[in-house]
């Protein structure tokens, strides 16, 4: 886990380091309850940094905001142990 503050920018917006967190979680199938657990959230936290991720990024899924992400460089495949 990293504690820069740095946002990563995307084309739509900005998203946090936590929400970049959050997203790198997803990217690795763990549930709302697995992310709230790693990451010392509440699950209502969780589905707002998911919703606020979607919004940002355009994405209407959170598949799709992954796809999206690895595409653009915000996840590096091989931390989220993707090929």
């Amino acid at each position: 886990m990293t504690f820069t503050t740095t946002p990563r920018r995307h084309r739509s917006g900005i998203l946090s380091e936590r929400e970049c967190e959050v997203l790198e979680q997803i990217a690795r199938g763990h549930s709302i309850d697995d992310i709230s657990a790693d990451l010392f959230l509440s699950p209502h936290t969780v589905r707002t940094h998911i919703k606020n991720i979607l919004r940002k990024m355009g994405a209407r899924t959170r598949a799709h905001a992954v796809a999206m992400a690895i595409s653009q460089g915000l996840i590096d495949r091989t931390r989220v142990g993707l090929r």
